[in-house]
């Protein structure tokens, strides 16, 4: 009779950092707070280098001078992250955030009742009998890059091993 055995030699060794990994994984706290921070400076990033994903560069503002989406910082330091129980929610509170994000068309507009419009620009009240529409381009920056995400999925895997 013909036969071939296979012994398994150190699978006692596997079994305790099997072990080690599900301990670790059991509260991802401290991992999710490190991811945290690094997406919230990629984030980041995207505003210092006014770039989006791949590093394209966002179109210029028409009417002012200084870098895109940061003529007061409000867009910017409204960025927050919450960490639940096993992810990490990336967000802005900022009505106008997704507009730029994802860009729009805004059509002309006139008035729906009495005969202006009413617009505040520069805390001065403008009245108008009509506004031209105009298209917001796309201006990407919520989202977290590739880079990032590798460095991401690093952690993940010295915290799940116990380097962390």
């Amino acid at each position: 009779m013909a036969g071939i055995s296979y012994k398994l030699k150190g699978l006692g060794r596997v079994q305790k950092k099997f072990k080690k990994t599900a301990k670790n994984l059991a509260n991802p706290k401290e991992m999710l707070n490190t991811i945290a921070l690094k997406g919230d400076q990629d984030i980041n990033d995207h505003f210092r280098k006014e770039s989006g994903p791949g590093g394209r560069k966002w179109k210029k503002p028409k009417h002012r001078s200084g870098q895109a989406l940061q003529d007061k910082g409000n867009l910017r330091a409204s960025i927050n992250y919450k960490i639940s129980k096993d992810s990490v929610i990336f967000f802005t509170n900022v009505k106008y955030a997704s507009v730029h994000n994802f860009g729009k068309s805004v059509p002309d507009r006139v008035p729906k009742k009495g005969k202006y419009l009413v617009f505040k620009i520069d805390g001065k009240t403008i009245f108008t009998k009509k506004a031209k529409g105009f298209k917001m381009p796309t201006r990407k920056f919520m989202y977290i890059s590739k880079k990032a995400r590798k460095v991401m999925s690093k952690v993940v895997a010295r915290f799940a091993i116990g380097e962390f």
